[in-house]
């Protein structure tokens, strides 16, 4: 009976057959026992050797021996079997995967879509057998890297059949929706983290700045040439994203981070920035058409060429920014440059804050300006036509160049402002400030104020024209000084 001490030794447990890994034992730890189950049993072999009953008791364990052994190699046998299911398993989810995003049916790609991040996660488990006895088991991510490539090369071939499929929009979300569930944890250790918000499950496909021709680059590369168009991109980040021409039509993108972003040619059209941050953002030929930026931020911005038209927006902030007509353009003594213009064409801002900033060469045509700050902006070469500017303050900004054409300036502010070279042409002024400002060499054609609420004191006119002797009286009466 004391034989039946032998089997404990062994480690069996019926959780021993689970073919979970935590309750799978390692060779050494079975060997070990096993030794200690032959070394027991060895002892108790001689020490009932010379007992008359000896011939039951060396058949007895001969027995257990032979159910011991028997046993193992069963054992070894269903685990072999377990874990060739399961690599055959993982095998098919992956063939299948990579077969269907290549189909030509929306709902198979698709469905292929959603089980990419399992097929990227999922542990394949490796058999390796040891002395032909015993077997250690490691389980692996042998299609992490397979999956990661078969998502790009996918990615690679979507952008001419996204731009003439009329279902892009349920496909483009898919693919988000599958990088949002890998992350930049799962997609670069190939661990999956739960819980993201959308920012942060999408801004580590343009936050860093891969090597050319790697994997992340060409992920990245492959990305920015699909149509983003008809999606929802709220909080979503796009922080040091490098896009060339993308397509945003019908984007919700509000709260969206776009922070250090270079976007070259992009289109914006009928999208929503509300609350957006675009901080030194740098873009040139950029078209917003019918946005709207209500709270957004351009802070120290670079914006080269822009074309806003139809836009609007309030408490939005371009303070510092560097908003340029051409980085490589240059005025001449008219204003004109050689590059395309930035214009405003048909926009409504109110409470915008342009302090600080640099808007040379801006074109603003048919649009309505309400408690915009541009003090100690500098607006040389502006040109403001049929447009109503109100509540809006240029103190001490530089107004070289700036023309006023057929306009409206009701309560607005330009204190200590320098105008030069410039012309007033059929604009209405009332209730404003002009105090301390100076005007050299300014076309002055239907420039006298409409009211007498508007302050000239201490304004200096230098060389001003096209002033008749009633005006440079009535000038004189509000407090400015003509030379």
């Amino acid at each position: 009976n004391r034989l039946v001490q032998i089997r404990p030794c062994l480690g069996f447990h019926p959780q021993l057959l689970s073919i979970r890994p935590k309750y799978m034992y390692h060779f050494s730890t079975i060997a070990g026992r096993t030794l200690r189950a032959f070394s027991l049993a060895g002892k108790e072999f001689v020490r009932w050797s010379i007992r008359p009953d000896r011939g039951r008791l060396v058949g007895l364990f001969l027995v257990n021996a032979f159910t011991i052994i028997a046993g193992w190699a069963a054992l070894v046998t269903y685990r072999t079997q377990a874990i060739n299911s399961l690599q055959v398993a993982a095998r098919d989810e992956f063939t299948s995967v990579y077969t269907n995003l290549g189909s030509d049916k929306l709902f198979e790609r698709l469905g292929a879509l959603q089980q990419v991040p399992d097929v990227m996660f999922r542990k394949s488990p490796s058999l390796s057998m040891v002395n032909s006895y015993a077997f250690g088991q490691d389980y692996d991510q042998v299609y992490f890297d397979r999956s990661k490539r078969a998502l790009v090369n996918y990615l690679r071939t979507k952008p001419d059949v996204l731009a003439s499929d009329p279902l892009t929009q349920t496909e483009f979300i898919g693919i988000l929706e599958a990088l949002a569930k890998i992350g930049r944890s799962g997609w670069k250790e190939g661990r999956r983290v739960k819980q993201l918000t959308k920012a942060e499950a999408l801004d580590w496909i343009w936050s860093s700045d891969p090597e050319k021709g790697s994997l992340d680059w060409e992920l990245r590369n492959a990305l920015s040439k699909l149509p983003l168009r008809e999606l929802n991109l709220e909080d979503v980040g796009f922080q040091g994203a490098s896009l060339s021409t993308p397509d945003f039509t019908n984007c919700n993108l509000d709260s969206a981070n776009f922070t250090g972003a270079r976007l070259r040619a992009p289109r914006f059209d009928h999208c929503s920035f509300v609350g957006g941050n675009f901080d030194k953002i740098d873009t040139s030929h950029a078209i917003f058409t019918s946005c709207e930026f209500s709270s957004s931020r351009f802070l120290g911005a670079s914006i080269d060429g822009a074309i806003f038209s139809n836009c609007k927006g309030l408490r939005v902030s371009f303070s510092a920014g560097l908003l340029l007509t051409n980085l490589g353009a240059m005025a001449s003594d008219k204003g004109q440059f050689s590059g395309r213009q930035m214009s405003l064409d048909e926009c409504m801002f109110g409470d915008t804050d342009f302090s600080k900033s640099h808007l040379n060469g801006w074109r603003v045509k048919n649009s309505s300006l309400s408690g915009c700050d541009f003090t100690e902006t500098d607006c040389s070469d502006l040109l403001f036509a049929s447009s109503s500017l109100t509540d809006c303050a240029f103190d001490e900004a530089n107004l070289q160049h700036v023309h006023f054409e057929d306009c409206v300036l009701r309560r607005c502010s330009f204190k200590k402002a320098i105008f030069d070279r410039g012309s007033f042409t059929d604009v209405g002024i009332y209730n404003s400030n002009f105090s301390g400002a100076t005007f050299r060499n300014v076309v002055l054609a239907s420039f006298v104020p409409s009211t007498k609420e508007t302050k000239f004191a201490g304004a200096i006119f230098e060389q001003s024209l096209n002033l008749s002797e009633s005006d440079i009286l009535k000038l004189r009466s509000l407090g400015a000084v003509l030379r």
